[in-house]
């Protein structure tokens, strides 16, 4: 494989990590604020939770990898297209297939 081979399919694969680091930080602060709000409001029914569930470190940690993953999505495309253009020797469908996952996954989210 050549060298735009290489970094199309590192920065594809590095892409869908951060893509799913992404979705569990949206995981673990839906179902934290879901449990914490329910179960706190049954055992302390007197308390004040109009602050409750204000904490944006997980909405900063969504953002930062939500965007690194686009970033290194469109490097990988980039890669991809060049490759493709020098005709380099190579598995170019690996990175293709890994930013069509990618795409669908974001999609399906999304819509």
């Amino acid at each position: 494989m050549k060298k735009h081979t290489i970094i199309s399919l590192c920065s594809a694969i590095l892409a869908l990590g951060a893509q799913a680091i992404c979705f569990f930080a949206f995981l673990v602060k839906y179902i934290v604020q879901t449990y914490s709000i329910t179960y706190l409001h049954a055992l302390t029914p007197t308390a004040d939770f109009s602050t409750m569930g204000k904490d944006n470190s997980w909405d900063n940690v969504m953002t930062v990898f939500a965007f690194t993953g686009i970033g290194l999505a469109v490097v990988s495309l980039i890669a991809a297209i060049m490759s493709f253009i020098k005709r380099e020797a190579g598995w170019r469908f690996l990175p293709v297939t890994l930013l069509t996952l990618y795409l669908m996954t974001w999609l399906a989210v999304l819509c």
